[in-house]
């Protein structure tokens, strides 16, 4: 199933934060490009966890909804969670 969740990106001098409202998780990742694709990385081993306990995914937020402080950015994340559990089962 693939989906599209709203992250929300800080970064600081050496490192982006990454955090995942849906999910309530957090990630890093050393540029913007590392941090997106350490939060697709979170977000799809986070996704195939929930679906393993035979709970429902949470259902994406309008990115709209996200609120962010001065000097964040909110983007969304694509995320494949069938690709992921191949790759990783």
């Amino acid at each position: 199933m693939k989906s599209v969740y709203p992250v929300v990106l800080t970064e600081d001098k050496n490192t982006v934060m990454v955090f995942v409202p849906d999910f309530n998780i957090y990630t890093e990742g050393k540029d913007f490009a590392d941090a997106i694709e350490m939060a697709r990385d979170a977000i799809s081993l986070a996704g195939i966890c929930i679906e393993d306990e035979g709970l429902n995914l949470p259902t994406p937020s309008d990115i709209a909804s996200i609120k962010k402080q001065e000097g964040e950015v909110v983007t969304l994340v694509d995320v494949d969670f069938d690709d992921y559990r191949k790759r990783n089962d």
